[in-house]
Parts: structure tokens; sequence; C-alpha cells
């Protein structure tokens, strides 16, 4: 609206750390404390925001009538490279239940290669760790820079769009409802299954987010070819017995959710653990294989993985029929 936005550094004298406060206007939105890995002051951020800012307000004049009244479960995802895995992702999603995509396009500017439907909107997200590492105290490659400042753009986003799900997850992870027998047989195509189960979730009005498990799929080394390639990351069928909790990505209420991270929500209403109905299918570096076999126990002919094609079976052919 025209407001100038201000971002305000407070160093607190004696102290190692830097409050850092974001304002729009006299309304507080979020304050975040750095804390210097030295012990010393000697931490400092600064950012030029205000192409950013332009940027926003362009963005807001996004209209409504441009994403059907009835949205109200979308999806945002950060994609560079792995151009191809992009339209089975959203197609197969599509079908469980999710109306519309915002793919935030983190490389060079073109939409060569990515499938073009109503229900996919692209946006330009071109930023790069290495022009900024002379103002950051990111230690690692960055190859996970810029995955919250898209989460926190998408989940404001949604705000404004009035949306009442929205998922930040990424290309190689497919979230699958696993339905019980009884309610498989009552499930008609009318209602996706994600709309059933989310319409199950209790106390919306309080929470932030949902949080799913992680399964990771891959190659059985000790059947399936080193070179092994499928046309479907899903064709990976192999995972781990065991069902660990790990990397679990979250389902956010963007009426209450203000400040997320990547496996988590830092403010903004509670963490509900989902049921074992809801979780997600991990296909990263699913050609490297899903065990290794170095680490069986000695002595024992127990292979510590199973064939679980449910997802497979359910969907595949409508994936690429959709397609």
């Amino acid at each position: 609206n025209g407001t100038n936005t201000t971002a305000a550094s407070v160093y607190l004298s004696k102290s190692a750390s830097i409050k850092v406060n974001c304002q729009v206007g006299t309304n507080r939105i979020w304050t975040k404390t750095l804390v210097s890995a030295s012990g010393k002051n000697d931490v400092s951020e600064s950012y030029d925001i205000e192409s950013l800012v332009q940027c926003d307000k362009l963005d807001q004049i996004e209209s409504k009538n441009d994403i059907p009244k009835d949205t109200k479960v979308g999806a945002c995802l950060e994609i560079r490279g792995n151009r191809h895995l992009l339209a089975p992702w959203i197609e197969y999603h599509r079908i469980i239940g999710f109306q519309h995509f915002w793919i935030f396009v983190n490389e060079a500017w073109s939409l060569e290669g990515f499938p073009k439907k109503p229900y996919i909107t692209y946006i330009p997200f071109n930023y790069y760790h290495e022009d900024h590492r002379n103002h950051s105290h990111w230690r690692n490659n960055g190859d996970h820079f810029w995955q919250v400042p898209m989460q926190m753009q998408c989940i404001y986003r949604m705000k404004r769009l009035d949306l009442d799900w929205v998922v930040t997850t990424d290309v190689d992870e497919y979230i699958y409802v696993n339905l019980t027998q009884k309610e498989e047989s009552n499930q008609t195509e009318a209602v996706p299954v994600l709309h059933n189960f989310l319409a199950t979730v209790d106390d919306y009005e309080n929470i932030g987010a949902l949080q799913m498990n992680s399964i990771f799929f891959g190659r059985n080394i000790l059947v399936e070819p080193e070179n092994t390639t499928y046309p479907l990351l899903i064709d990976f069928v192999w995972r781990m017995k065991e069902n660990r909790l790990t990397r679990q990505k979250l389902i956010y209420n963007p009426r209450n959710a203000k400040s997320v991270g990547v496996h988590f929500l830092w403010n903004g209403g509670y963490l509900k653990k989902a049921t074992s109905e809801l979780y997600m299918h991990h296909y990263k570096n699913s050609h490297s294989g899903v065990f290794n076999p170095k680490t069986l126990k000695p002595c024992t002919n127990e292979i510590p993985i199973l064939k679980d094609s449910n997802l497979v079976d359910k969907y595949r052919d409508k994936i690429i029929e959709a397609l």
C-alpha cells in the first residue's frame, strides 16, 4: 500500500547476538536473533529489498479470478534442473486432490520443457547463493539457501488467496494417503482422497501445520542392475521395512502459519502429527539403492527391505493418462 518496508539491525551492547526486526510501517512482522559463532558482535547481514518490495506489489495484483474460487488446497515447489520430473509430480498430486501449483523457477527464466496448464503458475525465482556469499553467514554450499524465502513467499501468497492448506515439498517427494480396505471401498472419484483426509483433521482453527513422515524408496541393488532407470520415479518400489520418523515435511495451514523452515513450523499455530495414513514416498537418489548390503547383520539371511507397490499400482495408469 505504498508503505516502506524496513529491516533494522539492533546490536545489543556487550552481547554476542544481533536482533533483526522486520516491520511494515508500525506493524512488526517478525523478530529474529542471530547468534555469532565467534562469540563476538561480528555477524552482519544486509539486504537490498527494494526490488523485492516492488515485485511483491506487482504480485498482489494477481487476481483471484485467475484462480478458481473453490481452490483450497495448493502446492508450492522450488525447482532447479530436473525439469522432466515436474509434470508427473504435478499430475500425481492433482489426482489426489491438490488444485493449483505455484512453481518457483530457481534458474534462468525459460518455460521450455515445462507443462503449460491453467492450474500451474510459474514464478521467476533465479537466485544464486554465490551472489550473496559475502553478505551472509550461511556456511554450506547454499543448496537450500533460497528454499525458506520461497516457503515464506508461498505462505503469505496463500493467505491472500484464502487457501486452507498448502505444501512446500520437493519434486522427488510424493504425498501418499494410505487408505484402509474399508475406506478404499467408500472412496469416490468425486471427492479426491486428500480432501477426504483433510476433512477429518480436528482443531483446524488452531493448527499451524500437519507433520508427515518420509519413507525412502529406491533401487533394490540385489536384483536391479546399477544402471536401472524407470520412466517415473514412482516405479522404484523398494523401501526399508522399518518406518523411522525422518526428514518430515509439513502441510501448512496458511491462515495460522507465520514463520516456517524446510522441515519446521517456527511460529503460528501448533504442529500436529498426521496419522500413519498420511506420509511421503521420498525418491531422493533412488537409483543409488535403498540399502547397503554391507550393513546386513552377520549370519543372517534377512533382507531389511520390502516391495511396496501400493502407490504405483493405484496411480501409475492415471498419471500416464494425464500426461
